[in-house]
Formats: C-alpha cells, structure tokens, sequence
C-alpha cells in the first residue's frame, strides 16, 4: 500500500499546476456521481426477498445501530483520507508520516470491518431460509461472473492486439 502511495504522489508531482487542478475537479465530480448512483441502488437489495413487517423493522434497527455506531469512525475516517490525499499531493513524499498516519487509523478500520460484519450477520440471521437460499442462490451468480472478470469467460484467453 506505501508502495501505491508513493507512486501516487510522484505522478501527482509530475502533473503540472493546470493538471493538477483539473485532477482535483474531477475527483470531486466523481464523488458527486457517486454519490447519486449510490442513492439510487440503495435498497434495491432486500425489496426481492418479500420481506414480512417484523423484518422490515428488525432491518431498520439493525441498520440505525449500525449508523449510530459508525459515525464517529467514519469522521476519523475522512480525516485519515484527507490527510492521506495531501500526502500525495505534497512536494515529497513522507513514508513516516503515511506510516504512522496509518497505524493510528489502523483500529478504526478494524472497528467499520467488524460493524459491517456484524450488521451482515444480523441480517442474514433475520431472514428465512428459503430468503437465505434465495440470496445464496444470488451470491453464487455474483461470484461466478467476477472470477472471469468483467468481460467474461470467453474472453479470458483472448491475445492483445
């Protein structure tokens, strides 16, 4: 990860003032785009499973939890990576300060892993077991097509031009 850092900021050092700017723009235009097609998926999941009302509440607490209990580490989060950006965007790079930048934030990644993990946990235990079947079922399929990577089986053995 110092590795891609590091070369991060050597490309971002080779950029000139202009490029850099236009970089900036689209970096926050990205984020925006984003931020819409996030708003847009969010949902969609659970709506196939034909959840009853007892789920949908017990879903809703798990998930105001989870919230309340992921924001302060989200926060210290942005920091990290706001930090982390003006790193790369430095004249030089520092692997000291990205290494000890990392290791204060190291717990706080720990700490989202093992929410999120829980939160899954939780749901999934929720749900029936022909729903957990159902999402198995969909699983499965996810899986198989990110294996071949985003193209496909067929061309997995195909030369370059």
């Amino acid at each position: 990860m110092r590795n891609k850092i590091a070369n991060q900021n050597q490309v971002w050092n080779l950029l000139t003032a202009t490029q850099q700017s236009v970089s900036v723009t689209q970096l926050a235009t990205h984020k925006a785009e984003r931020e819409v097609i996030k708003g847009k998926r969010k949902g969609n999941k659970l709506k196939r499973l034909d959840l009853s009302e007892a789920q949908l509440t017990a879903l809703q607490a798990f998930k105001t939890s989870a919230k309340a209990n992921t924001q302060e580490t989200r926060v210290k989060l942005k920091t990290y990576r706001k930090s982390e950006r003006a790193l790369i965007q430095g004249s030089e790079f520092n692997t000291e300060a990205w290494q000890t930048l990392n290791s204060e934030c190291q717990v706080d990644f720990l700490t989202i892993a093992v929410l999120k993990a829980k939160t899954k946990y939780d749901i999934w235990n929720l749900l029936t077991t022909k729903q957990q079947a159902q999402v198995g079922k969909g699983m499965k399929i996810k899986a198989t097509k990110n294996k071949h990577g985003k193209k496909g089986k067929k061309y997995l053995h195909q030369e370059s031009i």
